[in-house]
């Protein structure tokens, strides 16, 4: 049985790319707890800051933004892009919980093929149970960075269409 390390901060390769992946990974997440935010206040014709969402949780804001898609003015191919594009953040924001909200621990395996990998296990402290540790490698942490990105930017473009649309300049192409 391969021994926990309660550090990912060992000096090695597999752990400084496991550190960039995660924090690639937070920081596209809070791009998307941040378009919250940007779409009340685009949907709502509010300052960014005057929202009245400070000090919500992302799931909060999240329903806000969801019940003003659902009023606003919009084309319904529009609307139900941005729609589909919120419903996606579900898993990857359920993952970046997982990872921001909870022990993290790291252990060296070597595979069946012979080949040593870096395993990050998340203790999920909402489960009391030894089943609780949840494996999350560098590859499946890489993986919710690439897609939070891509989804951050998507959402953000469908905003940007969105505002377009509100101003009264129409539907516009997706680009």
């Amino acid at each position: 049985m391969p021994e926990w390390k309660h550090s990912i901060t060992d000096n090695d390769e597999a752990s400084r790319i496991f550190a960039h992946h995660l924090g690639y990974a937070i920081l596209n997440c809070g791009n998307i707890e941040n378009l919250t935010y940007a779409y009340a206040a685009t949907l709502d014709g509010t300052n960014f800051f005057e929202t009245g969402l400070s000090g919500k949780l992302f799931s909060e804001r999240k329903k806000a933004v969801l019940q003003s898609l659902k009023a606003a003015s919009l084309s319904d191919d529009l609307r139900n892009e941005a729609l589909e594009l919120w419903h996606e953040t579900n898993e990857i924001m359920k993952v970046r919980n997982l990872v921001a909200h909870n022990p993290i621990n790291r252990v060296e395996i070597e595979t069946p093929e012979g080949e040593q990998r870096v395993l990050v296990g998340v203790v999920d402290m909402a489960i009391s149970a030894a089943t609780n540790i949840r494996s999350l490698d560098a590859g499946k942490i890489e993986n919710l960075a690439n897609r939070a990105s891509e989804l951050s930017h998507k959402l953000d473009q469908c905003r940007s269409r969105i505002q377009r649309e509100l101003s009264g300049h129409g539907p516009t192409p997706e680009q």
